[in-house]
C-alpha cells in the first residue's frame, strides 16, 4: 500500500504532461498558424515523430504570434522537460523554429 504522499505524487504523474518517450529524441519547438479557426499550435519535432501541442484560441484576426503564444509555449516545453537551445528563427515554411533538448531534473528545481 502506497503513503497518501507516494499515491498523491503517483496520481499528478499520471496527470501531468509527459515527455512522449517513444517518439525519441527532442529535435525542435515549432510554432505554426492554424488555417481552421485562426490560432497557433506548437509542433515539437522528435527524431521518430511530432507532438502537437495546441496553444490559446484566438478571437482576433492574427498577424503573428504574441506574448500569450510565447508564454505559453514556454509552459508547454517546461511542463514535458524540454528547453530551447537558441533563439526563435524563421524556417523554409515561414515558421518560427527552434533547436531543444530535455533539460535535467536537477536543473528544473531551480
Amino acid at each position: 500500500m502506497l503513503s497518501p504522499r507516494r499515491a498523491l505524487r503517483a496520481a499528478a504523474a499520471r496527470l501531468l504532461p509527459r515527455r512522449p518517450y517513444w517518439l525519441g529524441t527532442p529535435l525542435r519547438a515549432t510554432i505554426a498558424a492554424v488555417t481552421s479557426g485562426g490560432g497557433y499550435v506548437l509542433l515539437i519535432t522528435y527524431s521518430q515523430g511530432t507532438e502537437w501541442v495546441d496553444l490559446p484560441a484566438r478571437t482576433e484576426p492574427y498577424d503573428r504570434p504574441d506574448d500569450r503564444e510565447f508564454t505559453a509555449v514556454a509552459a508547454a516545453l517546461a511542463a514535458r522537460g524540454l528547453a530551447r537551445t537558441e533563439a526563435w528563427a524563421i524556417d523554409t515554411n515561414a515558421r518560427l523554429c527552434a533547436s531543444i533538448n530535455p533539460v535535467r531534473k536537477e536543473a528544473r528545481r531551480g
